[in-house]
């Protein structure tokens, strides 16, 4: 008895799921400038500025995610985000200028990408108060991980192929097929095509 309860239980799972996909596919996509086939937002979520997102095929976006784009003119495309990408729960990303992330990406829970700061210069007046920001364009290439909780800050390029350690801090560029980590972040491993393996940095 206790094994047909849980397969009942894991077969309404799949088609509240499935179901939920649907919903997100012919209605939440709606408010994106761009949604691709197969994509997923889990809900609830923090969404802003969806007109100047793009999203491509089959990328999934977990519940609890926080994304917004925040419009510098009318047609403007502040934030894309590439095929078959995964982000998990808690991750927030903030574009003002450009945040591009490549195909097949993977984000580990409560990662933060932003392509701008507040203006903080001026002492005294409070950063609240201070008018506009600073922006430097974020790249993320195809096939990236980013694990827990690792932060991209305005102005990087992230190589394909490279992984971000859980809780770094990436404030430079990180070339291709490296792993990276620490705060800030440094390249501690490059993949070595002949020998076809990570060797230290």
């Amino acid at each position: 008895m206790e094994s047909l309860a849980r397969s009942q239980r894991s077969f309404f799972s799949r088609v509240l799921t499935k179901i939920d996909r649907l919903f997100s596919s012919l209605f939440r996509g709606r408010r994106f400038a761009q949604f691709g086939a197969g994509s997923y937002v889990g809900k609830p979520f923090i969404l802003s500025g969806l007109d100047a997102v793009k999203v491509g095929r089959k990328v999934t976006i977990w519940k609890m995610a926080r994304i917004e784009a925040l419009k510098t003119s009318p047609s403007s495309i502040v934030l894309n985000i590439g095929d078959e990408t995964v982000i998990h729960p808690f991750v927030h990303i903030a574009a003002a200028h450009s945040v591009e992330i490549g195909k097949e990406c993977l984000f580990a829970s409560g990662v933060y990408i932003s392509d701008h700061d507040h203006n903080w210069q001026d002492v005294n007046t409070p950063t609240l108060k201070k008018p506009g920001l600073t922006v430097g364009a974020v790249k993320i290439g195809d096939g990236v991980w980013l694990g827990e909780r690792a932060m991209i800050l305005k102005g990087v390029t992230i190589g394909e192929g490279s992984v971000i350690a859980a809780g770094s801090v990436v404030s430079k560029d990180i070339p291709a097929r490296c792993v990276a980590g620490g705060v800030p972040a440094k390249v501690l491993k490059i993949w070595d095509d002949k020998l076809e393996e990570w060797v230290k940095a």
